[in-house]
């Protein structure tokens, strides 16, 4: 009995051990693939200077940071999660340092974006216009209606110290202008 029974253990075992082991190669040699297209991307993107870290073959997020950033630069759109051949062959297609430098005619504003050089040279705050404050010309108190004075609804007038500040602003304007030019 012991004849028997041990060919077929051997044979059960051979064949659980065949079971267990055949994805491993399948699995390493798909990992080794994405170790090299990782440090390829790595490789490529050091030559266009989108990339300074350590070339390792680990796709980390300092590695899909400057993916992202060539992308920009190259106005594409491909995923960054894991590289692929796509973006190994745009990356291998691109000359010149591209993540170093803006193309003609733009610049690096405060973010690190290649932008038109107008919006780069352009504050980033508009500075408010200062004017001189217009002192309120001295009236008599008596009251100034007048049938030409549109002030509020049915023709009434305003009464006098109401006048917008605008309207204040230039009757005193006009009346220097007046004194200037000895017309008044």
């Amino acid at each position: 009995m012991q004849r028997v029974l041990a060919p077929v253990l051997m044979g059960i075992a051979a064949s659980f051990a065949c079971l267990t082991a055949g994805p491993a190669p399948a699995q390493d040699e798909v990992q080794s693939k994405a170790s090299a297209l990782a440090r390829t991307a790595q490789q490529e993107l050091y030559r266009l200077g989108c990339y300074n870290e350590q070339i390792n073959g680990v796709w980390t997020p300092h590695s899909r940071s400057a993916a992202q950033k060539f992308l920009s630069r190259v106005n594409a759109r491909l995923p960054i999660e894991q590289p692929d051949d796509a973006l190994v062959a745009l990356l291998r297609s691109t000359k010149g340092f591209v993540c170093t430098q803006c193309p003609a005619g733009e610049a690096f504003n405060p973010a690190g974006d290649c932008v038109p050089k107008a919006l780069v040279d352009k504050p980033s705050k508009l500075v408010p216009i200062t004017t001189g404050t217009v002192a309120d010309p001295q009236r008599p108190d008596n009251d100034h209606s007048s049938s030409d004075d549109p002030g509020g609804p049915a023709g009434q007038a305003k009464p006098p110290g109401q006048a917008s500040g605008a309207s204040k602003y230039w009757r005193l304007f006009l009346k220097n202008v007046d004194r200037a030019l000895g017309i008044e």
